[in-house]
């Protein structure tokens, strides 16, 4: 299997049949991590929200956001809830 079929859902799929549901990938100097049981999905989705939920911001999205003060790129923290609450 060559490397461009492996970043594919097809051969994910078979690197997941493999060596389980949940796999970490390094893609240069981005650290990606694949899930693909409904098992792993749960324990990500719900169970470990907290910690997968925040998203990396570089210098842009700070700039753009006013150093990440919105909701699609604040971190997942009380300013986060209590802006949701506001939001809804």
């Amino acid at each position: 299997m060559t490397m461009m079929d492996q970043l594919t859902h097809h051969g994910l799929a078979c690197l997941a049949t493999k060596y389980g549901g949940l796999l970490h990938l390094q893609m240069g100097a981005l650290h990606v991590v694949a899930v693909s049981t409904p098992e792993m999905a749960r324990e990500v989705l719900q169970v470990q929200d907290g910690i997968f939920s925040n998203r990396p911001a570089n210098v842009a999205i700070t700039y753009l956001t006013y150093d990440r003060a919105d909701m699609a790129f604040a971190d997942y923290s009380p300013f986060w809830r209590q802006m949701r609450k506001i939001s809804s």
